[in-house]
């Protein structure tokens, strides 16, 4: 799911993805979003 993360970033695309409890939805949200934000100067795109 971080990989799907990713390349919704990259492409500046909506992403909608579904997982169950405990499976790691916030690392896979958070590590993209923060490795991007890293490389873009720490500012957010919307």
């Amino acid at each position: 799911m971080a990989l799907m993360v990713e390349r919704a970033l990259l492409h500046e695309t909506n992403l909608l993805a579904e997982a169950g409890t405990g499976t790691g939805k916030s690392f896979a949200y958070l590590i993209p979003i923060t490795l991007d934000l890293e490389q873009n100067g720490g500012k957010a795109r919307s």
